[in-house]
């Protein structure tokens, strides 16, 4: 897997202006030729805050802030555990999961359907957010959180370069 870009900021400076780091990310996606995944993000962040933004961009590159206030990407439950109702299976999930490690998705245990954990994503910033996309793509079934199908499959058999 290819190391994302790292484009660093200052949050208590000009730096980290929203504006300017959006403008750092899109030139850096401009180098890489994936202008359409910045066009997709940028449809994201203009629906959102700060934080918001700054997740949405992670997406693409590592950002990183000098500052030290905006790098811990998630809040994560105090305890360790993400609980979650699955819709296949009718049962209330429990998990022991980190958000930022392991992300906003998940296969259940009972059922082995796709999980989604859309009580951590709408908590994520410590506070609740009303940034929920999902249903918004061509794929009605999916959000900016969503990993392929098979994505445990694909993990499994990564080689370690």
């Amino acid at each position: 897997m290819k190391k994302k870009a790292e484009i660093h900021f200052r949050s208590h400076g000009p730096s980290g202006n929203v504006y300017a780091i959006m403008g750092a990310v899109r030139t850096q996606m401009q180098k890489e030729h994936r202008i359409a995944d910045w066009n997709n993000a940028w449809e994201l962040i203009q629906k959102t805050d700060y934080a918001g933004a700054l997740a949405v961009m992670r997406d693409l590159v590592d950002l990183i802030d000098d500052d030290g206030v905006y790098n811990d990407r998630f809040c994560t439950s105090e305890d360790g555990f993400e609980v979650e109702y699955c819709n296949v299976c009718e049962r209330e999930i429990q998990l022991r999961w980190n958000i930022n490690t392991d992300g906003f998705q998940a296969i259940c245990p009972v059922c082995g359907s796709r999980l989604m954990l859309c009580d951590a994503c709408m908590h994520r910033y410590g506070e609740a957010c009303d940034d929920c996309d999902y249903g918004m793509y061509e794929d009605k079934t999916v959000c900016r959180f969503s990993r392929p199908t098979d994505w445990w499959k694909e993990e499994k058999h990564e080689s370690k370069d």
